[in-house]
């Protein structure tokens, strides 16, 4: 009967490997170091993001675990990271402070060997890079939710930098709040402008009745707001979240408090017969007199 190996003699053989490995890093150091010299004779850059990428690829295709894809593209990119810097330590400029979603992005790209330079606008980071003061620049380009930003597709227009790799990282934000406060107890939502739009889906969904200041900005003394609200709060909250579309109510919430002339709401629930409509419009009239439902043919004027 074979004996399970103890902790120290397992412990023994990691030392070996890691030996190993170590001998394994330098020889590919020194190679890496030889290829540089070969770029500098050439005139060639130091950063090969296809190569790279394809490095990472081929060795997540070879990954046979007990490590995951993540882990082994997590170690080879901090090796890469660290034999790219033997050859010059870049410098890379991204929209700032530090701990931002560009600057994860840029360290999940460059790793931990690069030199990281927060910048206070994307135009900042733009001048960092044609300045020559940073190697490369990180900027957002595109939400999945708020979709393209456009300050960024405008200075690539005008600039002579151009794309040469992309970067997806996912997104995710937190509500913080006091260890005691129930979710029903939330009143008012603090955060930045663009967390607080690639979260508005899930506020509307989950706190319909704290108000989206951004959007009571966008729309303080309208003349007219038209709004989707095919559904009821009480519909909405039953059988709808998710869906995409809000309530009448929370119209009402949002249109009052920022001086809205005229409420519009239209999209209405395809189960909603002519009556059920009346009588929602007649509750919604009553909330806020002036407002509407929209009608086929109906015609809005100033």
């Amino acid at each position: 009967m074979r004996h399970k190996a103890s902790i120290p003699a397992l412990r023994r053989q990691i030392d070996r490997i890691d030996d190993q490995l170590l001998r394994l890093l330098n020889r590919r150091a020194r190679l890496a170091t030889a290829i540089a010299a070969q770029k500098a004779r050439s005139n060639s850059g130091v950063y090969a993001p296809a190569r790279e990428k394809g490095v990472l690829a081929r060795l997540a295709r070879a990954n046979r675990g007990p490590l995951s894809e993540r882990m082994v593209r997590g170690i080879f990119r901090e090796i890469i990271s660290a034999s790219r810097a033997l050859e010059q330590r870049l410098r890379i400029a991204y929209l700032g402070p530090e701990a931002t979603f560009t600057h994860l992005a840029a360290r999940q790209q460059f790793g931990a060997a690069a030199e990281y330079v927060p910048a206070a606008s994307i135009a900042d980071v733009f001048r960092e890079v044609e300045g020559g003061r940073a190697d490369l620049g990180v900027v957002p380009v595109e939400n999945s939710t708020e979709g393209m930003v456009a300050h960024t597709l405008d200075l690539l227009a005008d600039s002579p930098l151009g794309i040469c790799a992309e970067i997806s990282l996912p997104v995710r934000h937190n509500l913080l709040a006091r260890a005691d406060t129930r979710l029903g107890d939330v009143k008012r939502v603090v955060a930045h402008p663009q967390a607080l739009a690639q979260c508005r889906h899930w506020l509307t969904e989950h706190l319909p009745g704290v108000p989206d200041r951004n959007v009571l900005a966008l729309i303080e003394g309208a003349d007219i707001v038209i709004y989707d609200g095919m559904y009821t709060d009480e519909e909405y909250a039953e059988s709808y979240v998710g869906w995409g579309h809000s309530t009448w109510q929370e119209a009402v919430r949002l249109c009052r408090p920022a001086g809205v002339k005229r409420l519009v709401v239209f999209h209405h629930d395809p189960d909603h017969d002519d009556d059920r409509l009346d009588a929602i419009g007649r509750e919604l009239e009553a909330a806020m007199p002036g407002a509407v439902l929209a009608r086929e043919g109906m015609v809005l004027h100033p």
